[in-house]
């Protein structure tokens, strides 16, 4: 087979794909100007920075599990799990990033090709394993609610979890391994980043063989299948996950004005944000790369050597930053979640945090000393004007509604005992 020659792409006899620094001229006259696919390193650095990112954040996920036992329940231990997904995902888009980077600063980009083509193969199928992982433990998550919340068995929801290893862990490698048997992955187009994902789609593609057996297969298999039969499922059991909790804080709204129903409301006010927020941080970050596989696949079909006009060039640009800061970013969207805007890890981890440095840095002992005894003289000096401050009487309007929510939960008729419970529950 003789060799041929796209943008930025070498395909060599051996049908090993790799980045060059050979180029064909786009530019037509003044109004048809076109320009190439490729998007250079720009897509590559943005990663690296998500990436980089998402490690931290699926770290902190990881980390408070393990160090606070308080934050291990069912559905915290499938968001650590799914971290552990997504921090391996970001590492390896991270190490194809520096391949990539390696490669064209070696020698001009004419460094050994067959060498980045090994190294792109198996970073491909870590991350294609990775991320097919990652789409069973967000789907994992969804089912684990939706049992949970909509039916209020707990104790089935927490027998899954141990077959959801099997599935999350097992199956993404035994769908991921044909593919590399087969040499169907390594440097590829569609990863506007410069990843490497499905090496058979660049070869058909400058075979000029548009949509046969070898393009969509490994595609299908590999990334649209699984990632669309995710987001089905994650709108669907969240949507009826939502639909229940409404009509539950309907419920508690008409059947009780006291503070225990403002409390048992407050809490199911924070699982509906919850509920559209875990659902919305994934697809928003992910679609991307999903709509990006299809828009080059219909672009190559009507433009050849890979040039396209300027504004399908923009659109590519948009849709390849987007996928750079997506598809390895779910660590640090979690992270924001389940650390960052939720109260209760925040404050385990603060509290931790300032016990740690009382105990072994003086300076910030005698900080906290003398900030505690302004804060005493302050507290004094207000008492004296006021009978009773501000901060007494919420401290006694909790403490009172703590005394009354168990016996006044027992008096609403339609919301059972569980489902009061899980609201508190699953609000942190």
């Amino acid at each position: 087979m003789s060799s041929w020659k796209t943008p930025e792409i070498e395909l060599t006899s051996a049908e090993v794909l790799c980045p060059s620094q050979y180029s064909i001229n786009c530019s037509g006259s003044n109004e048809d100007s076109q320009y190439n696919l490729y998007l250079g390193p720009t897509p590559t650095y943005v990663s690296l920075v998500s990436c980089a990112l998402s490690c931290l954040g699926s770290l902190s996920i990881i980390l408070s599990y393990v160090f606070f036992k308080e934050l291990r329940s069912g559905s915290r231990a499938i968001i650590t799990f799914l971290s552990i997904a997504d921090l391996v995902t970001s590492m390896g888009y991270m190490a194809g990033d520096i391949n990539y980077l390696t490669h064209l600063s070696s020698a001009n980009g004419s460094g050994d090709c067959n060498t980045f083509d090994t190294i792109c193969s198996i970073q491909s199928y870590i991350t294609t394993w990775s991320q097919l992982s990652s789409y069973s433990w967000n789907s994992a998550l969804a089912i684990y609610l939706f049992l949970s919340i909509s039916f209020a068995k707990n104790r089935a929801a927490s027998k899954m979890i141990p077959y959801c290893h099997i599935i999350s862990w097992g199956l993404p490698i035994l769908i991921a391994f044909p593919l590399l048997l087969f040499n169907s992955l390594g440097f590829s187009l569609y990863s506007a980043s410069n990843w490497c994902f499905v090496k058979d789609p660049m070869v058909s593609y400058a075979k000029k063989s548009w949509l046969n057996e070898n393009v969509m297969t490994p595609l299908l298999i590999a990334r649209v299948v699984p990632e669309f039969l995710t987001y089905v499922l994650i709108i669907i059991l969240y949507s009826i996950i939502k639909i229940f909790v409404f009509k539950m804080k309907r419920r508690v709204k008409a059947e009780s004005s006291t503070i225990s129903g403002a409390l048992i409301q407050n809490s199911l006010n924070k699982i509906d944000n919850k509920l559209l927020m875990i659902p919305m941080a994934f697809i928003l970050l992910r679609i991307w790369g999903f709509i990006q596989i299809f828009f080059i696949l219909s672009v190559s079909k009507y433009f050849d050597k890979g040039c396209v006009i300027y504004p399908v060039y923009i659109i590519h640009f948009v849709l390849g930053i987007l996928e750079a800061i997506g598809e390895g970013g779910q660590g640090w969207a979690n992270a924001l979640l389940f650390i960052i805007f939720n109260s209760k890890t925040r404050s385990l981890i603060c509290a931790s945090t300032f016990k740690l440095c009382f105990k072994h840095c003086p300076c910030f002992r005698f900080c906290c000393r003398f900030t505690c005894c302004l804060k005493v003289l302050y507290k004094k000096r207000r008492n004296m004007i006021f009978d009773k401050t501000e901060e007494e009487e919420e401290n006694n309007s909790i403490l009172s509604s703590e005394s009354t929510i168990g016996e006044h939960s027992t008096g609403l008729q339609e919301v059972s005992a569980d489902s009061c419970r899980l609201s508190i529950q699953y609000a942190d």
